[in-house]
């Protein structure tokens, strides 16, 4: 080997070293106080991207890594442990489109295929990439292979980390394609013949194949509410009572006494701005509601009239129709009102009693002027805390721009324990993005519809970009995979590789469930061996990445945006930090070991 060689793996050595040292600082600065709860730029995970595309682009410049990674690529998809997954992979996507069926409904068959076919995907090309990673490397130490690759001219840090940029490639071809055969089928689905019912088209179109945000309600002051029943007790004379009571549950712990008396006064707070009577009103407040996309506008002839329901028949062009749905908001003539029914030549607007000015009955026959507004969605669930007859929810509905006064008003009958939705005009969000959402339960029993129960979801996008961030979620998974089992199979032999991989892998994606489930609570008394595991889990929680956070299936399904902040948080910390670490863990692993010895 020439000084002009050795050169060169000198300065890619020390280029590799100082760009991934930059990611880690520059990705640690802004992720370690963002995972304690503090604000941090939106820009600060946008520099870890840069940083990590320009390390990956040097490290495929890198002639020994480049060889090595397209060597791996050909070399995983002729073996047979590819292949069986790849025919796997590929029948499993052939048949789920027969047997998925969901409830019976189009909307129902999409988000089960959607559910279940991410699910798949993301499964079967994670088992692949762990015996694929898992036996190369291990498999070239015990057939000496790895003696005619990793020659003085190929340091070992490059073999390596080709393994693992080639089984990255293979997952980026084989997700791609599977992805792509997934939305052509959700797509067919989508395109079924107009017998569907309008209902079920609407929930296809509005809370499926969109991307949307979601907007918790304002906070009602519980902790100012909180505040001041403690008071209260307090002049009354009965906070040293309480806290006496409190006092000998806690085994005398004064301070303990006081935290669980705060807890119990929360709750109490919580559950009375949640629940209502018969006739009584809850009100939210919503901040920061986008508004997107145009009104659509039309004509259209009256045909018939309901006076007592206040519904006109309305005969339109079917390109209109088309881009109306059930529930859709349409003003006519000005006059605010929504879809309650809807066919190929016309469709019935209900309009709203006390804010309309027109003359219904001189409206038959007569051409009126059609705006669909851009929408957003309330989506609730309710539960009931008293007698409810059939468990069927009666209540009116009003949502108001707290600005121009716009108001929508509606009375549903909604099922207890299922989520709802109520479509509205955009015109309900004020300029300042605030929307007022009040319901009045005319129900004979009482009701709770607790805060983290309702939210207002706006047009964030569309379905299709949404399903591309989903997709490189998933890649970003198996990213990290590839890099674990490539370093488990660097020091050990193919199966106990495999058995650190898949003892791994299921707290990866059950980590927070764990977390919870081994939390020191409140009273500080635990026992030895939940200390012990707590303190596991938390060291393993830096090294291993949360794959239920980070996995689309339920946002993805739920119409959702994914948002580009999201996946680059993810990529940033899962392959910056922890992705990095594996691989140097391995790479020192490997330069260290004596690759003739025989493994165990």
């Amino acid at each position: 080997m020439t000084a002009q060689a050795t050169t060169k793996r000198s300065i890619a050595a020390w280029v590799v070293l100082i760009e991934s040292a930059a990611l880690l600082l520059v990705t640690g600065a802004w992720a370690l106080p963002a995972s304690v709860g503090a604000r941090v730029p939106n820009w600060t995970a946008g520099a870890s991207v840069v940083i990590l595309i320009i390390e990956l682009v040097t490290l495929m410049t890198i002639p020994g890594i480049r060889a090595v990674s397209v060597q791996t690529f050909r070399q995983c998809i002729r073996t047979r442990i590819g292949l069986a997954f790849i025919g796997v992979l590929a029948v499993s996507l052939a048949v789920l489109p027969l047997i998925m069926r969901g409830d019976g409904t189009l909307s129902g068959q999409i988000k089960t295929l959607l559910s279940y076919g991410t699910g798949i995907i993301a499964g079967l090309l994670a088992l692949v990439t762990i015996f694929l990673g898992a036996n190369i490397v291990a498999n070239d130490i015990r057939s000496k292979h790895i003696f005619m690759t990793v020659t003085k001219p190929l340091p070992k840090w490059q073999y390596l980390l080709g393994r693992w940029m080639g089984l990255v490639m293979l997952n980026a071809v084989l997700l791609g394609l599977s992805a792509t055969g997934l939305y052509g089928v959700s797509q067919y689905f989508r395109s079924r013949p107009a017998e569907i019912n309008s209902e079920d088209r609407r929930v296809v179109e509005t809370e499926v194949f969109k991307a949307r945000g979601r907007v918790k309600p304002d906070p009602f002051g519980i902790d100012e509410q909180v505040q001041r029943r403690l008071s209260q007790l307090r002049q009354e004379g009965r906070l040293a009572e309480a806290l006496e009571a409190w006092g000998m549950r806690s085994g005398g712990n004064a301070e303990l006494a006081q935290k669980l008396l705060a807890e119990e006064v929360h709750k109490q707070v919580v559950e009375s701005v949640s629940s209502v009577g018969p006739g009584g009103v809850l009100r939210w407040t919503f901040s920061n509601v986008e508004t997107a996309g145009q009104s659509i506008e039309g004509k259209g002839t009256v045909t018939e009239i309901d006076r007592t329901n206040h519904v006109v028949w309305v005969r339109a062009d079917k390109m209109l129709l088309r881009r109306v749905l059930l529930s859709s908001p349409v003003r006519v003539d000005g006059a605010n009102g929504r879809v309650v029914a809807i066919n190929d030549e016309e469709m019935a607007i209900q309009v709203y009693a006390g804010l309309y000015s027109l003359n219904l009955p001189n409206l038959m026959g007569r051409t009126v002027t059609l705006f669909a507004d851009p929408t957003i969605q309330v989506t609730y669930k309710a539960r009931a805390t008293g007698e409810i007859p059939d468990d069927m929810l009666n209540g009116r509905w009003a949502v108001e721009n707290p600005q121009t006064r716009a108001v929508h008003l509606e009375e549903r009958g909604d099922v207890l324990n299922r989520p709802a939705t109520l479509t509205v005009s955009a015109q309900v969000v004020s300029d300042e993005g605030k929307v007022v959402v009040q319901f009045q339960n005319v129900s004979p029993g009482s009701v709770r519809i607790s805060p983290d129960e309702i939210s207002v979801l706006y047009p964030a996008g569309s379905f299709e970009w949404n399903y591309v961030r989903a997709i490189l979620l998933m890649l970003l998974m198996l990213v990290f995979l590839a890099a674990l089992s490539v370093c488990a199979g660097s020091f050990v032999s193919f199966p106990v590789a495999c058995m650190i991989c898949f003892t791994l892998l299921p707290y990866a994606m059950a980590r927070s469930f764990l977390t919870d489930a081994v939390k020191i609570p409140a009273s500080g008394e635990v026992d030895g061996l939940t200390l012990i595991g707590h303190y596991i889990l938390q060291f393993m929680t830096v090294l291993l990445p949360d794959f239920s956070q980070s996995l689309p299936g339920d946002t993805l399904v739920d119409g959702l945006k994914i948002s580009w902040l999201f996946v680059g948080q993810t990529a940033a910390v899962t392959i910056a930090m922890r992705t990095l670490i594996v691989m140097a863990i391995g790479c020192l692993v490997l330069r260290k070991r004596e690759l003739a010895r025989v493994q165990v």
